[in-house]
């Protein structure tokens, strides 16, 4: 049961996060361009533009998904036995979406900037973190798919603060 929740929560987690890449990757595109072109004031503007487009889109998001949640997993013919997991799992993976923006908003700047190193370590990290914490949640303090998601999502918010640390230090 907590496997078929964490599956159906995780196909809308997933939409979200294959979203917020794709909006990501114009971002990129912007940043290399002025930063190749060596319009510096520009890139300013779009590094900006891209935080504060992110930060609207990830609360605006999040404030219209959370309502829906159960709505979302009746369209999805959620079953009965697995629909509190399924909305438990969802309902923390949704209130998670600022952090997964606010890295792809940094990994973008980074990208766009030409360093697509430390994108790739940071995301080593989340992924470390999230093995660890998933250990540790679902196992010896038994939240189950809840704590999966919370690993997740405490994860993504470790790989952020790391990036937006990098990026203040690096300029």
């Amino acid at each position: 049961i907590g496997i078929s929740g964490v599956g159906i929560g995780g196909q809308i987690a997933v939409l979200i996060t294959n979203l917020i890449v794709g909006l990501a990757t114009g971002g990129t595109i912007l940043i290399a361009q002025y930063s190749g072109a060596k319009l510096f004031d520009e890139q300013k503007k779009t590094i900006g533009t891209l935080f504060a487009l992110y930060g609207i889109i990830a609360v605006v998001l999040t404030a219209v998904l959370l309502p829906l949640v159960p709505a979302i997993l009746g369209l999805l013919q959620t079953p009965p036995e697995s629909y509190a997991i399924a909305r438990d799992y969802l309902y923390i993976c949704v209130a998670g979406t600022i952090f997964i923006f606010g890295y792809n908003a940094v990994s973008a700047v980074l990208r766009g900037m030409g360093n697509s190193k430390a994108p790739m370590v940071f995301v080593g990290i989340a992924a470390s973190a999230n093995v660890v914490l998933d250990i540790l949640f679902v196992g010896p303090v038994g939240m189950g798919a809840a704590g999966a998601a919370l690993a997740t999502v405490l994860s993504q918010a470790l790989s952020l603060a790391l990036s937006v640390v990098y990026l203040v230090k690096k300029g």
